[in-house]
Order: structure tokens, then C-alpha cells, then sequence
């Protein structure tokens, strides 16, 4: 994925991942990104702070993890989803900080500034939204030098505290932006935020048991 070119300019993550809920899981609420497999076609993520922590679920027919080098992606259902935090001292300046919207700009300016490094001077489009009441940014290109796969890349942005929370998705020959537009906004509809590390293994015990309640309850009459 495109972003695996931006490594060295996010904040770095390591993963761990639950495969399973009866698998032991050390740190319940460990900083940094962790995920848990809740069925075939759900996994929760977490990417956890002191201040600023997030939970985003995922959820399709298939959900896999697909890397787990420096950020976590996913493969929904045939869409690869990489999803990463970019610290806002990064690229924002000076004393007074923009609204959300201009933050989203500058980090656009700054990760396409970078991208052109690799393949050249690139035609950056892109689209304001707001997801669940929120400023977002839906943005992108079309890559200069292609490989076999992917000849576009993604992104859907929000501010999250001192970060930009970012999901990314390269697209192949023919696939519709619009449907990946839908696809990653979905995804940011999911998110939950909190000013302390989220408990993932407690809220995915609670999503299971409310699951096995349901499967379990008898049909009414």
C-alpha cells in the first residue's frame, strides 16, 4: 500500500492481535494498537494513549489482518484498509492551532508532498464530508508509476485529539472511487473515542455475549 512509503513520518505501532477470545491476552488496555477477532467478519481495532485513544470495528463477510510490520491493515471483503495516526506537530506550526478542517488540509499537503518524492508530481483531488457530525477528508490520486495491482490511492481523515486519524485503501484498475468512498467512510462511522486506554478485551467479551444472547434467545410468538 501507498503508505507503507509514509513509515517513517507517522507515529510508529506495533500490533498485537487476539486471534481468538478464549486466547490469553496479557494487556487488556496496552498502549498502541491492539485487535481482536470477534467472528470471521468482525474485528475490533484499538489504537491506544494516555489521552487520546480510539476503537474502530470492522465488519464484512471476511475480515483479515493482513500485516502487522508498523500499522495494521486489513483485507474487507477484497479491500485492503491500513489505518495509522499521523501526529499533527508534524505538520502544523506555530502557536495557534487551525480549525479541524485546515489541520485536515495541511496533513494532505504534507503526506502528498511526500508521495510526489516517489512518484512524481501527483493531481491530488479531494472532498470535504463530515462523518457522524465531524469535519473529514476524503482525498486522493492516481499514481504515477504503477505496479500490477493498484493505480490509485484513498484516504479518509479526522482529527483525534493531537493526531489525524487516517484509513487509506489503494484502488485497482477500474475499481469505483465512490464505492471506496462508502467503503472507508463506513469503517469511520464505527469510531469511539476516549480520554484513557480502551479495555478491547472487555467490550469484545460484551459484544460476544450479547451475540450468543441473541442466537440463544427463543423466536417470538
Amino acid at each position: 500500500m501507498i503508505r507503507n512509503l509514509f513509515k517513517i513520518r507517522v507515529l510508529g505501532i506495533s500490533l498485537l492481535l487476539g486471534l481468538c477470545l478464549n486466547a490469553p491476552i496479557v494487556a487488556q488496555a496496552r498502549l498502541g494498537p491492539t485487535a481482536i477477532k470477534i467472528s470471521d467478519g468482525h474485528t475490533m481495532l484499538t489504537i491506544n494513549s494516555e489521552v487520546d485513544s480510539l476503537l474502530l470495528e470492522l465488519k464484512g463477510q471476511k475480515v483479515e489482518l493482513k500485516a502487522t510490520s508498523n500499522v495494521p491493515i486489513f483485507n474487507i471483503d477484497g479491500k485492503l484498509v491500513q489505518i495509522v495516526t499521523a501526529e499533527i506537530g508534524n505538520f502544523v506550526t506555530g502557536a495557534e492551532r487551525p480549525a479541524d478542517s485546515g489541520i485536515l488540509e495541511k496533513h494532505k499537503v504534507w503526506e502528498s508532498d511526500y508521495a510526489s518524492e516517489h512518484f512524481g508530481k501527483l493531481q491530488v483531488e479531494s472532498e470535504a464530508l463530515s462523518v457522524n457530525n465531524t469535519a473529514s477528508l476524503f482525498w486522493g490520486f492516481k499514481r504515477t508509476k504503477l505496479n500490477e495491482s493498484y493505480d490509485r490511492d484513498y484516504f479518509l481523515t479526522r482529527v483525534v485529539g493531537k493526531n489525524v486519524l487516517v484509513l487509506s485503501s489503494p484502488l485497482k484498475p477500474g475499481e469505483s472511487v465512490a464505492e471506496y468512498k462508502t467503503f472507508l467512510v463506513r469503517v469511520m462511522e464505527t469510531l469511539r473515542l476516549s480520554d484513557k486506554p480502551i479495555d478491547i478485551v472487555k467490550i469484545a467479551e460484551d459484544v460476544r455475549k450479547s451475540a450468543a444472547a441473541k442466537e440463544n434467545k427463543p423466536p417470538q410468538r
